[in-house]
């Protein structure tokens, strides 16, 4: 359970106490006062027990250990409602999607997945496209080969527009959208079109000063001003992510994030990676830019800026949701999912089997 200041005289700490910490005593931390992750606004920051004014003859007390509690709450109660609180995403929206695949005999299927999404007005909201490919992937209607996927254009219902078109050695959930959002009426009702891409091509390679669009220029589906309008935006996410790098080395536990990137960690650092990744996009993401007015920062400035994949943030996002429905404190916590984020095995197993296991655990535990 996690502790509150409220239980008790607490006082914050000093940067100073804080620095050269090591890692099992910030885990220590998030896990007892796990509404208290610090975000932009100061007050949200840890707190420790007041000590009592000690009598001359009486020693000090103890210092305070590095020993991390017995629960590592990695996710905040889900009764917080605090912006950009780690673990604590935007719950997805449900869509009913249509795929209609013309590859050999044309068939029609239908899924219902929850995707990432952005509210637009009243009547409208936005899909994220790479997180519904990565969902699709994950269900049991996943594309495989080389495939060109469109949509209908929602200015335009009669013309499908390609957003995605992957050759035979590309995942598919690993591939970049464009555009990156869709628009769904409040049906929640989304068209796919699957088609044969035997020709798709890797893009050709450009220097970081370059924009290229993911559509081929030559293909008559593809519309002028649509190649132009994600040439733009991509040239804007590039100079978004350059951006975000300066407040990004200045978040706090960059450098101990930074070290361990691209290392196995054991189950507690990797949750610990993943608050730092869900803290830092929750902060930024959809903010006003800093280089185009009216314009907002998107998800895929935020991986560049973290050099990760558009994958990894969504899997991030997804480990999220999974923590907060089934860590301490959730909406529905199991024992079995708080026994195996507290796991520290030698040698570590790393994310990707962290990952594994709480999605499974989720289809295992979710009714359809």
């Amino acid at each position: 359970m996690s502790i509150s200041a409220s239980d008790s005289a607490e006082i914050p700490y000093k940067e100073s106490e804080l620095k050269g910490k090591p890692k099992a005593f910030l885990v220590g931390l998030v896990a007892r006062q796990s509404d208290r992750w610090p975000g932009p606004d100061s007050k949200y920051g840890f707190t420790k027990p007041a000590t009592p004014p000690v009598p001359s003859n009486q020693s000090a007390p103890e210092p305070e250990t590095n020993e991390v509690p017995a629960a590592i709450a990695a996710i905040p109660s889900p009764n917080v409602e605090m912006p950009g609180t780690p673990f604590e995403p935007t719950p997805p929206r449900r869509i009913k999607l249509y795929i209609e695949d013309r590859r050999g005999v044309s068939t029609l299927k239908t899924l219902h997945l929850a995707v990432i999404y952005e509210d637009c007005g009243p009547d409208h909201w936005q899909a994220e496209l790479h997180n519904l490919l990565v969902e699709l992937q994950d269900s049991n209607s996943a594309l495989t080969g080389p495939v060109k996927i469109s949509c209908r254009d929602p200015e335009d219902p009669d013309y499908w527009m390609p957003f995605v078109k992957v050759a035979d050695n590309v995942l598919l959930e690993e591939a970049e959208t464009s555009p990156e959002f869709i628009l769904i009426p409040n049906t929640n009702r989304l068209e796919i079109l699957v088609e044969h891409a035997q020709d798709a091509r890797l893009p050709r390679t450009f220097t970081s000063t370059e924009s290229h669009a993911t559509f081929d220029i030559n293909d008559p589906e593809t519309k002028p001003l649509e190649v132009a309008r994600s040439r733009s935006a991509k040239k804007i996410n590039d100079q978004d992510a350059e951006w975000l790098k300066e407040p990004l080395k200045i978040t706090p536990g960059y450098q101990e994030f930074k070290a361990n990137q691209h290392k196995v960690q054991t189950n507690p650092g990797v949750v610990v990676s993943w608050l730092f990744i869900a803290n830092f996009s929750n902060t930024h993401v959809g903010q006003f830019s800093r280089v185009k007015r009216r314009k907002k920062i998107q998800k895929k400035s935020i991986y560049k800026a973290l050099l990760l994949g558009a994958t990894a943030l969504s899997e991030v996002e997804k480990a999220g949701r999974i923590l907060h429905r089934y860590g301490e404190g959730g909406t529905s916590p199991a024992q079995a999912v708080i026994n195996r984020i507290q796991l520290v095995e030698d040698p570590p197993s790393g994310a990707r089997i962290l990952y594994n296991f709480l999605v499974k655990w989720d289809k295992d535990h979710t009714k359809n």
